[in-house]
């Protein structure tokens, strides 16, 4: 899968806006704007990508080979100078 530029500018800057200690996951997406332009697959995609990059602090929970869940808890220090 091609990762998206502007998923991952959107990811970013939709975590960045939750107050402080609230998680974004996969099932509050429905209540953030950007969501209707990307597949459900290229979030969780994103959201794997910002890990492995130590931008965002998360965890995703699996069900068999599947994402069940995603929790994204803040930005790192990284993903706040991006």
């Amino acid at each position: 899968m091609k990762l998206n530029k502007d998923c991952i500018r959107n990811l970013l800057l939709a975590v960045e806006s939750e107050p402080f200690g609230k998680e974004v996951t996969k099932h509050t997406f429905d209540n953030i704007s950007f969501t209707d332009q990307y597949s459900l697959e290229e979030i969780i995609y994103t959201t794997q990508r910002l890990i492995e990059a130590n931008y965002i602090n998360a965890q995703v929970q699996h069900a068999g080979d599947e994402v069940h869940n995603f929790y994204i808890s803040s930005l790192t220090w990284e993903g706040h100078h991006s």
